[in-house]
């Protein structure tokens, strides 16, 4: 145990106090933060150029309706509330040409969108007002448009003015299908609690943004956390294979003192590296009064999480890093590791979106996708039984031992093996007999 530890603290040592490890701790908030912050300095740095587009109206009713409404458009929805400043472009309307809309017609306005003389065309058919047609189509033909806010805006208003044009031809009025048709806001709350001493608390109000960047933050936290973990563990056997230094350590330890002390250690860097990031997100949080939204007593379960989680796949990263002599073939044999990796980051909306239900509780009972996809439920709803962590916890916990146990077989045989790289055949042959 006291060599175990000696290791540990050496390699803990030996990553904090490197020049690298301190500037990308501190790099990787101002990155973060940079990113929103170039986001908000840059919203208003749009291309606010007239759009000009063509209307080839084939009904004859439509462009005056949508003329008037690109009218209230430029002048109530393109500048910002707050500073007056325009945000987005004008919308300009123009009749296409009076002639029969042919292909050749419509070849023109391409080039003329091409040359930038025209945003683009709106291509209306003649059936578009007929209710009985069922689903119609109006195509917009424009060159980059597909995220453009014009284009959005668009769609909305050709539909607004066809289905205020059908109900007059139907004798409809349509203020009073706007009346009858008006929305009713579904407010999203969370549920009633009882507190310890009998009295009911009511339901406070959902935050969408809150309750979808919460539990994203902590998935990439405790993904950060494992790669943090991951990494350095294989270059550093990688490299102490090579040199031979692990030959001099095996004077002095045996493989198994090694490989935990070599765990221990980069998990506390990864405790570290994580503790730091709470702290600072805790004195933001306090310092913008919205501590009470945080969620707080999940504390407790991401650090036993973490910690299984990175003894989990950092023996296997071991293990890996033991077994080659170079790192291209150490990437061969990390790739279904990255794979079992990356499962949670590929299924955690699907488990946010229904954090309760069946597929939600069995994939994240599964031990190597557990630690992220348990905190993320747990980050989402506060209705998870407490079995179903605890249980995750005793999984997980049996899964770390047992790979733990095979990446150790690994590492004895791997640290001093030399010449050509083990197939998988041969690694779980040396997991079964040691």
């Amino acid at each position: 145990m006291r060599k175990t530890l000696i290791i540990a603290k050496r390699e803990y040592q030996a990553m904090v106090r490197t020049k690298a490890f301190i500037v990308s701790l501190v790099l990787m908030p101002i990155f973060m933060g940079g990113g929103i912050l170039a986001q908000k300095a840059l919203r208003g740095r749009v291309d606010v150029s007239d759009k000009r587009i063509v209307v080839l109206d084939a009904t004859g009713r439509l462009l005056g309706p949508l003329s008037e409404a690109a009218e209230r458009y430029n002048r109530d929805e393109i500048f910002d509330e707050e500073t007056g400043k325009q945000t987005s472009s004008r919308c300009l309307f123009l009749p296409g040409p009076a002639v029969p809309v042919t292909d050749e017609v419509r070849a023109e306005l391409s080039q003329q969108a091409k040359r930038g003389e025209v945003f683009g065309f709106l291509d209306i058919p003649e059936d578009v007002l007929d209710p009985r047609r069922g689903r119609s189509e109006v195509r917009f033909h424009g060159q980059g448009a597909a995220f453009s806010d014009i284009r959005r805006w668009l769609s909305r208003t050709v539909n607004d003015v066809v289905q205020l044009l059908r109900f007059t031809d139907v004798g409809i009025d349509p203020k009073i299908v706007r009346t009858a048709t008006a929305p009713v806001i579904v407010e999203s709350l969370g549920l009633y609690e009882r507190t310890a001493s009998g009295e009911i608390r009511k339901a406070e109000k959902s935050q969408r943004e809150l309750a979808f960047f919460v539990p994203l933050g902590v998935l990439m936290l405790m993904f950060m956390a494992v790669m943090i973990v991951a990494q350095p563990l294989l270059q550093s056997v990688l490299e102490e294979k090579q040199q031979r230094i692990a030959e001099v350590m095996l004077g002095s330890a045996s493989p198994f003192q090694i490989m935990m002390g070599k765990l221990v250690g980069n998990v506390g860097v990864s405790l570290t590296v994580v503790g730091v990031y709470a702290l600072g997100g805790l004195a933001t949080a306090r310092h913008y009064d919205v501590m009470h939204l945080m969620p707080t007593e999940l504390a407790v379960w991401f650090i036993v999480y973490q910690i299984l989680a990175c003894l989990l796949f950092g023996s296997a990263f071991i293990a890996v890093g033991a077994a080659c002599n170079e790192i291209k073939d150490a990437q061969n044999l990390m790739t279904p590791i990255m794979l079992i990796l990356v499962v949670p980051l590929m299924l955690w909306f699907n488990v946010l979106r229904e954090p309760l239900s069946k597929f939600a509780t069995w994939i994240s009972l599964f031990p190597p996708a557990t630690p992220m996809l348990m905190l993320v439920r747990l980050s989402a709803s506060s209705a998870v039984p407490l079995w179903q962590p605890l249980l995750g916890v005793g999984l997980v916990l049996l899964a770390t031992v047992c790979c733990v146990f095979a990446a150790g077989r690994v590492f004895r045989i791997g640290i001093l093996s030399q010449g050509k790289t083990p197939r998988l055949r041969e690694l779980f042959r040396w997991i079964a007999t040691g």
